[in-house]
């Protein structure tokens, strides 16, 4: 028992001694230890202002600050280093900006982003030197609209923080505050809600018109005045009285012409073009586009005034547009990764061509493409009915796009390149004219070839259900018909909607042996630029002469692997096809 004693007593005594010699040794490296944080946090505030001499945090909870900021160090001469959080393209985009004493930018850098072209990196050093006001005049970033105006506030808050923490004050609103606020002190009546007209090219030395919601009036901007103009039209401005008479007479009504379904509002401009509101369906409902369309038929400015479209890229894809007349709107590159919107914006802004010169007294075809591809093919083939189904296959060694067969039997219509359609009824006639000879025979030709193709019964043979059609030729090989699942999906006509993927649509020539003899994709609706390299020859073509054992060589498509694994897979359904009919085992 006394051992015992003795054995804790010396044991407490050993811990006391530790614990002494461990706040001994804290009481001397803690200072050390802060002394090196602190140089490394210097470090990098020194980044953004390389004249600092020595920084103190600032405790920022008493302050009304802008809501991105989140850290301020104060200089030792006056200056601030302020840590912004903010969004741009994407979330977390983190910026340190320093601000001199006399409220210039000393140095900027993004800490941090989720932004995909990366140009924020060295964005910063175009801010060195500017103020508030010379903020505004640096260059948007080419693409990256989102990341500009991000980065520019981030930087205006950084400038308005180190004027309110050196005893000024700052207006924290933002533009779209400071707009919406000037209306609503201009036209009480509106109960702040607007909506910008984009019409003042009708009236000389207009800025800017705005309409209140509720209909109680409108506000025109001149300069930075703001005058307002009642519900019934009354103002104490001459030069504003003359351009609100000039636009309620230049409005057009549109029930009087039988214009595009997207169109929704139209004022007639003063040099003798349009102004056209246009409301359509991109990715999401609710697109709406403002179209300038000039007497000469050529668009001069296009905006997009709502979207619920998810990349952003409509908000300044108009400004291709600028120019242009109906050929050039097809020649516009599609927005990579958004095809929907591109193809949205170009049909809205067609429409608004079209709408022109109909209220010009002109005609125009208000035909959607699908529409006069249809068309088309009754004009080819007048006893199809226009009812067609699409065949498996057109050779590409002769030039032969597509081939649709008519339903009721009576022939085909041979599609070649967008403008050529020939009709060949079943006895091998057709009626077409105003193409040479040879393109003529070689429709006969493949008629009566296509005619001469058995369609294989697939019923209960155990075959994919993806194969959705088989034919077999003279020669005894297989055309088949197969889907892939791609990367594009659709709950409906205009949605995307997880787990509805929409096939990539294959055709296949393949041999009794399995050698595959042609491949070509009929249809798919994947991204421009990424899946949709499975519609060019340059991607399918590879398939010809490969057989089960070595089709997997062919190179995939970069940045498209759903596109690429669906592609093959229907590759393999077609192969296994092959062996089953040919009464192998699958």
């Amino acid at each position: 028992m006394k051992k015992s004693v003795q054995s804790t007593v010396v044991l407490v005594a050993i811990c006391a001694v530790m614990a002494v010699l461990l706040a001994l040794t804290n009481f001397i490296t803690a200072p050390i230890i802060k002394q090196n944080q602190d140089a490394a946090a210097n470090q990098a505030l020194l980044v953004v202002m390389p004249d600092g001499e020595g920084f103190e945090k600032v405790d920022i909870s008493s302050y009304t600050l802008p809501s991105t900021v989140t850290e301020v160090y104060k200089e030792v001469k006056g200056g601030y280093v302020v840590t912004l959080t903010t969004a741009g393209y994407g979330s977390g985009l983190v910026i340190m900006c320093g601000v001199s004493p006399d409220g210039t930018v000393t140095g900027a850098v993004c800490l941090a982003s989720t932004e995909t072209l990366g140009h924020e990196k060295t964005f910063g050093e175009n801010f060195i030197g500017k103020d508030a006001a010379g903020v505004g005049d640096v260059d948007t970033i080419s693409g990256a609209t989102k990341t500009t105006a991000a980065y520019k506030n981030a930087v205006k808050d950084a400038l308005n923080t180190a004027i309110i923490l050196s005893g000024g004050e700052a207006d924290l609103r933002t533009e779209e505050e400071i707009l919406n606020d000037n209306l609503s002190a201009a036209l009480p009546a509106g109960d702040g809600k607007f909506t910008r007209l984009f019409i003042s090219d009708l009236a000389e030395g207009i800025d800017a018109v705005y309409v209140a919601d509720n209909g109680k009036g409108y506000v025109f901007v001149m300069g930075e005045e703001f005058i307002p103009v009642d519900e019934n039209g009354n103002t104490d401005n001459e030069i504003v009285k003359a351009a609100y008479d000039a636009i309620v007479d230049s409005k057009i009504d549109i029930l009087e012409f039988e214009l595009p379904s997207t169109v929704t509002e139209v004022y007639k401009g003063a040099n003798g073009g349009y102004v056209i509101t246009l409301t359509t369906e991109g990715f999401g409902e609710g697109f709406v586009i403002k179209c300038t369309v000039s007497a000469e038929g050529t668009v001069t400015d296009v905006v997009c005034l709502a979207s619920s479209e998810t990349m952003g890229h409509e908000k300044t894809f108009g400004e291709n547009f600028i120019g242009k007349d109906a050929a050039g709107v097809d020649a516009i590159d599609t927005i990579s990764g958004a095809t929907k919107t591109t193809a949205a914006y170009k049909s809205a802004v067609k429409d608004a061509l079209n709408a022109a010169v109909i209220l010009g007294g002109g005609e125009a075809d208000l035909r959607t493409p699908e529409e006069i591809f249809a068309d088309n093919l009754k004009e080819a083939l007048p006893s199809a009915e226009g009812e067609f189904v699409k065949q498996a296959i057109a050779d590409k060694d002769a030039q032969i796009d597509f081939i649709y067969a008519a339903k009721n039997g009576t022939g085909y219509v041979y599609v070649i390149g967008e403008d050529i359609f020939i009709g060949v009824d079943a006895e091998g006639n057709t009626t077409a004219t105003g193409y040479d000879d040879a393109t003529i025979e070689l429709a006969k030709a493949k008629a009566s070839l296509a005619a001469s193709h058995t369609k294989v019964d697939t019923t209960d043979s155990g075959i994919n259900k993806n194969i959705t059609s088989v034919q077999k030729t003279e020669e005894g090989n297989y055309v088949i018909e197969v889907n892939g699942l791609g990367f594009a999906y659709f709950g409906d006509e205009s949605h995307y909607m997880p787990g509805k993927n929409i096939p990539i649509q294959i055709c296949v020539v393949i041999s009794p042996e399995g050698v595959m003899l042609e491949c070509r994709t009929v249809a798919h609706q994947e991204s421009n630029g990424f899946g949709a390299v499975c519609g060019e020859e340059s991607y399918y073509g590879q398939f010809d002469g490969k057989t089960e054992s070595d089709y997997k060589e062919v190179d995939a498509i970069g940045g498209a692997t759903i596109t690429t694994n669906g592609y093959m897979k229907a590759i393999e359904r077609a192969f296994a096809a092959v062996k089953i009919l040919e009464g192998g085992e699958n």
